[in-house]
């Protein structure tokens, strides 16, 4: 069997990569006024998801204290042994100081050996970019402290005891490395069976790579959420990425949703109060990273509606119920900038931006006036793009907080609506 430790740490430097992908991307998604026009795949009104970016040329970073030999600089080609106890103390010492501006620095000079043209079409310049970044000291640090912190959040949520915070303790310890093993896989297929709470079946679902890849969801079957949540969108609607395909059924109950949640966000909400004490430094760093990370769309997402309603005979048989998804994708407390994008995204494909609600929840998105590609999906993920210093940290948190708990388009219109008035 695999190392579940390497692959997870294989995935958090994926996970890393295509955050920095997002971070040193440019391109309008929202745009009024000023500047060359965007081309019309890129606006609010038609995105429907996003695309991966090609990294473009990195802009030249500021000078950095010179790093101690245990920052070390860019990588060579073969990856380094493990670091020592020694090291380890010595760069979470010196993260505040210079060893998160270091780490930058590093990572930019792997992005500039390869011409700093990356794309993610390009599986072998990904492969040795992930090895790369893999290979860098203070990503090993990364990966070690992440391994400590969540062994202790584990510990505290077992510690709590109910039943939430238990399902949340065996996601971290199948998905996430934290303790792994064939009894907790065991244990959490077994909970995920039998719970009458929506939220510990989403973990399992997240973790249940064959149903939210392939549609195979034969060790818990998906039509357990439309039973014990027959009230939510999401749970008629089939996991996989592929094309979907409804059944009469499932569009009556589409039809029928009062509201739609996917508990992505609970997710972020039940370990942010484990962050809550750390303070500004490395560990804080990697958590706020790891649980902002937490949002990348895994599972039964809310733009499964936007593919169930585009062939033409979806929009034609179920055009009502597409409009009321798009309506509750609009409406849902948690909104993010994603699924304001993609309600209005299903309207425009219906000819129905000019009925009822559209034309004024189109206004209220291009309200948002300049709102680039880098900060679109950085904010989905609750992420600021720049965090300067440690001593940003606790602000990136609150803020963190405040989009897990409102959803990225409300944060969005508090802070960016007032600029384009």
């Amino acid at each position: 069997m695999n190392d579940p430790k390497k692959k997870t740490a294989r995935r958090w430097a994926v996970g890393g990569l295509l955050l920095a992908l997002a971070l040193l991307a440019g391109g309008g998604l929202w745009r009024s006024g000023g500047g060359d026009p965007m081309p019309a795949q890129h606006s609010v009104v038609a995105a429907t998801g996003a695309s991966a970016p090609t990294l473009p040329q990195p802009a030249a970073s500021a000078p950095v204290p010179a790093a101690s030999p245990a920052l070390g600089g860019a990588p060579s080609g073969a990856a380094p042994a493990g670091l020592s106890a020694r090291q380890l103390a010595q760069i979470e010492a010196q993260w505040c100081t210079h060893g998160m501006q270091a780490h930058r620095q590093s990572q930019a000079s792997v992005f500039q050996g390869e011409g700093g043209a990356v794309s993610t079409g390009d599986p072998q310049a990904m492969n040795r970019v992930v090895n790369a970044l893999l290979a860098l000291p203070t990503t090993q640090a990364q990966t070690a402290v992440r391994q400590r912190m969540l062994a202790a959040w584990v510990e505290r949520l077992e510690r709590q005891g109910d039943p939430r915070s238990l399902a949340t303790a065996l996601y971290l310890r199948v998905e996430h490395a934290a303790g792994w093993s064939e009894a907790a896989v065991a244990a959490f297929r077994q909970l995920a069976a039998t719970t009458t709470d929506p939220y510990v079946l989403s973990l399992w679902q997240r973790h249940d790579r064959a149903c939210w890849i392939r549609g195979d969801c034969r060790a818990v079957p998906m039509n357990r959420w439309s039973l014990i949540e027959p009230d939510n969108l999401l749970a008629w609607l089939p996991p996989g990425l592929g094309p979907v395909t409804l059944s009469e059924a499932q569009w009556a109950g589409v039809s029928r949703a009062k509201y739609l949640r996917s508990y992505q966000r609970d997710l972020q909400l039940a370990l942010l109060p484990l962050a809550r004490e750390l303070p500004p430094g490395l560990e804080l760093d990697v958590a706020m990273t790891f649980i902002a990370q937490l949002n990348i769309r895994l599972g039964i997402a809310p733009g499964r509606i936007v593919d169930a309603c585009a062939p033409e005979a979806a929009r034609q048989l179920h055009r009502q119920a597409c409009l009321h998804g798009a309506d509750l994708l609009w409406r849902q407390p948690q909104a993010d900038l994603m699924d304001v994008a993609q309600g209005l995204a299903i309207a425009k494909g219906l000819n129905a931006g000019g009925e009822g609600p559209w034309p004024a929840r189109t206004a209220e998105a291009m309200a948002l006036g300049n709102f680039n590609a880098t900060e679109f999906h950085m904010l989905d993920m609750g992420a600021a793009t720049k965090v300067a210093s440690c001593d940003a940290l606790p602000t990136r948190r609150e803020r963190l907080t405040d989009i897990a708990q409102q959803g990225s388009w409300r944060v969005a219109q508090r802070e960016h609506a007032p600029a384009a008035r």
